[in-house]
């Protein structure tokens, strides 16, 4: 996020660099207070070690993507496509916000599906351009169509929104709980003080 951020502070502040490096000032500054303290401390060593073996750890951004594609594939479809988008319109909000973030991702090695979350934001804004220009270039020919894109969008929220709240995953555990209850012996059982 350095990039897009130090991008928006350089051009929202009238293009002065005494504000970037203002507003680097704690964006350096406050990571390194953990290798500091360690050495503070005595504790590089232990310091070393955690952090190379936070990086050695072995997953890959294409298995987190995978997984990623998995759980939401309509989203990260339309995502990946309106920052391709983006970047054929020369538009570097999606640029300084995507691909930094998964050129880091990529040399860390170790990636979960949730670190991505930092990347749902720029695909919802990415796709919501996309699909705004080409309901612009529907509208030109067929005014009817264009707001039939909007239409399935919205018809496609609503049940699969209505889908997942709809969706029972604790009936399971019910019966578990229930099979287990029934198995407790209770005192009508019990004959000479033993439960049999």
């Amino acid at each position: 996020m350095i990039p897009l951020v130090g991008t928006m502070v350089f051009f929202y502040s009238g293009k002065k660099l005494r504000n970037v490096g203002i507003w680097l000032i704690p964006v350096i500054g406050l990571p390194l207070l953990w290798p500091l303290y360690s050495v503070v401390v005595g504790q590089t060593d232990l310091w070393t070690y955690w952090v190379l073996w936070q990086t050695e750890r072995d997953r890959p951004l294409s298995l987190s993507f995978a997984n990623l594609f998995s759980i939401d594939p309509l989203l990260v479809t339309i995502g990946i496509a309106g920052v391709v988008f983006a970047t054929i319109r020369k538009d570097f909000f999606p640029l300084l916000w995507f691909f930094p973030f998964l050129i880091f991702s990529y040399f860390i090695g170790w990636v979960q599906y949730f670190h991505l979350m930092l990347i749902l934001p720029v695909f919802c804004i990415s796709s919501a351009i996309l699909l705004g220009s080409i309901q612009k270039f529907v509208a030109k020919y067929y005014q009817i169509f264009s707001y039939s894109i909007v239409g399935v969008i919205v018809v496609f929220g609503i049940v699969s929104t209505t889908m997942l709240i709809t969706l029972d995953v604790n009936s399971d555990y019910f019966k578990i709980y229930a099979a287990v209850v029934e198995k407790i012996p209770d005192k009508g059982n019990q004959q000479d003080g033993k439960i049999h």
